[in-house]
């Protein structure tokens, strides 16, 4: 059996920045990963980097920046903001991958790729049955995490849907808002270099999922080709219990870490890292764990008044206030989204 200080499970963007800080530290580091390392980041993902985040990176590794965002409301009124800052930054998530795990590796951390994790012992401290050993072992293996559930913890997510369309440009990013359509979700349209990204997703989507699904592909076919387009869900996590366990720390979608309003992953992934083990630990404390008790008493109003069919009366209602919603959003989005750097 082959034995590690720290083993950490998943090569996604929590478990490569807790491989790069833990190895600038001193410590054996291994990063234990399903996928080839030249696949290492090619998943399901629309490819923002918000503010929180944005600072860390190199701007050759971004294809553009968002400054315009345009909402629609229920009867399609649309409410634009624009901002000098930008909104968003859009990445390949493979190229995005691959530049995580180069950082990863420089620092000193080992890649054991193209081994999935299928068992734990926690008891043992070993992975699939003896053949792995860990001193501290680091779960970063997303919404379905071996970890997570080797812990008895239990998990919620929603589900994200989305279609790259290559070769197919826009200007903006756009976010389709619905109670009775999309419930406690949305549809979105993001913005990259030569292709975007068309989806939708929600902890809560009064329809079901292929609805929901279905009527988003038909809503976007009127105004773009999906003839090339690709296909792809994935889930987010947000049901947050806790992170440390012993000698066992979860991160990012493993310990619920994805941000319930706004649906972000990577930027939520790389903070609970940071968190952990970076410099600004309380700072970041409460910019992503203090917030999920708010998000989560919001999921449940919302679900108190879906019992009372309530949210059908709400659509008329953002409709009407669509003037002060844009006001608010002007001044929110633009004074403290693009203003929200952590690191």
């Amino acid at each position: 059996m082959e034995k590690h200080e720290v083993v950490i499970v998943g090569a996604g963007p929590a478990g490569l920045t807790a491989a790069k800080r833990l190895a600038e530290k001193g410590e054996e580091v291994l990063i234990v990963e399903k996928e080839k390392d030249k696949d290492i980041g090619n998943k399901v993902c629309a490819g923002a980097i918000s503010p929180k985040t944005i600072n860390i990176f190199p701007e050759k590794l971004f294809e553009t920046f968002t400054h315009k965002i345009s909402f629609f409301t229920p009867s399609l009124k649309e409410l634009t903001v624009e901002s000098e800052k930008p909104f968003m930054g859009m990445v390949s998530r493979l190229e995005l991958g691959q530049y995580m795990l180069d950082e990863a590796l420089k620092s000193g951390a080992s890649l054991k790729d193209n081994c999935e994790v299928k068992k734990i012992d926690v008891k043992e401290k070993t992975l699939n049955g003896g053949e792995i050993g860990y001193e501290k072992l680091i779960a970063a293996d997303g919404t379905t995490s071996v970890v997570r559930k080797a812990l008895g913890l239990k998990r919620k997510e929603f589900l994200c849907f989305q279609w790259t369309l290559p070769n197919t440009t826009h200007d903006k990013l756009e976010v389709y808002l619905s109670f009775t359509r999309f419930g406690f979700g949305a549809m979105y349209l993001f913005p990259h270099d030569d292709y975007i990204v068309i989806g939708g997703g929600g902890a809560d989507p009064r329809r079901p999922i292929k609805d929901f699904r279905d009527y988003t592909k038909k809503f976007f076919e009127k105004r773009f080709d999906f003839s090339s387009a690709t296909y792809g869900a994935a889930g987010v996590s947000f049901d947050y219990k806790g992170h440390r366990f012993g000698d066992i720390t979860l991160l990012g979608d493993a310990g619920g870490f994805g941000n319930l309003i706004t649906g972000e992953g990577i930027s939520q992934a790389i903070l609970s890292a940071e968190m952990e083990f970076g410099s600004e630990k309380e700072k970041i404390r409460e910019r992503i764990v203090l917030p999920k008790r708010r998000h989560n008493l919001m999921l449940r109003g919302y679900r108190i008044a879906d019992t009372l069919n309530l949210p059908k009366l709400l659509d008329p209602v953002a409709d009407k206030s669509a003037g002060i919603f844009q006001s608010m959003v002007q001044n929110r989005v633009v004074n403290s989204w693009v203003n929200s750097e952590v690191l």
